[in-house]
C-alpha cells in the first residue's frame, strides 16, 4: 500500500509559468482525495467534468484518466492524497 498527499500550485490561465496536470490510470483500487485550497481547478476525471472551487473536495477513482486544469485568471493551490494499494508494500 502506498499512500501519499502533496500541496501543489496550478497557474493562472495565460500564465507563461502555467502549470497542468494530467496523469494516465493508475492500478485498479486506486483513491485520490482532491481538495482545492485556493482558486478554482476544472477537473476531468475519465469522461465527467467538473468546476471546483476553494473550500471543495473531489474523492475519485485514480484508475480512470485524470485531468486538472486552471482556466481562470488566478493561481490556485490544492492538495491531493494518492492511495495506491499493493505499492511500496
Amino acid at each position: 500500500m502506498h499512500a501519499a498527499t502533496q500541496t501543489l500550485p496550478l497557474m493562472a490561465a495565460g500564465s507563461l509559468d502555467r502549470i497542468d496536470y494530467a496523469s494516465e490510470a493508475h492500478a485498479l483500487g486506486t483513491k485520490e482525495l482532491l481538495h482545492v485550497l485556493s482558486g478554482s481547478v476544472s477537473m476531468t476525471v475519465g469522461d465527467e467534468g467538473v468546476e471546483l472551487r476553494a473550500g471543495d473536495a473531489l474523492w475519485f477513482s485514480g484508475h480512470l484518466p485524470h485531468t486538472l486544469a486552471n482556466r481562470k485568471g488566478r493561481s490556485a493551490r490544492f492538495s491531493l492524497s494518492v492511495y495506491e494499494p499493493g505499492v511500496g508494500a
